[in-house]
């Protein structure tokens, strides 16, 4: 009779670790823009889409991020890796650190890396 053998499972980074990604929260009109995108592309959404997926009128999408969903969304992603950059900089001491969490970044937003 074989022997099962069972390869042991990588034990989970600690939330305070860099390696550690919660969910990106958004709020609805950025999410909705953001499904929009990942379904039609950048080039393909509207804002017709958009406001539909979140629930507003056209005329209140437009005003929903100052007028500028399709530049707020990309901003807001950015924002969030420099931010995980700057919180973490005394945890980074080599550049493969740097280099690890920008890879982690685009693996763990998959559906976001494309903006």
């Amino acid at each position: 009779m074989s022997e099962l053998i069972v390869a042991p499972r990588p034990v989970a980074e600690s939330r305070e670790s860099w390696r550690h990604y919660e969910p990106l929260v958004l709020d609805k009109p950025l999410t909705a823009a953001l499904s929009t995108f990942v379904d039609f592309g950048f080039h393909g959404a509207t804002i017709r889409d958009i406001a539909h997926r979140a629930g507003l009128s056209v005329r209140s999408q437009a005003f929903a991020e100052g007028g500028g969903t399709f530049y707020a969304l990309p901003l807001a992603l950015t924002r969030n890796l420099v931010s995980r950059i700057h919180s973490r900089t005394n945890q980074l001491t080599q550049r493969r650190d740097l280099e690890e969490l920008v890879r982690l970044h685009f693996e763990a937003r998959q559906n976001q890396a494309f903006l």
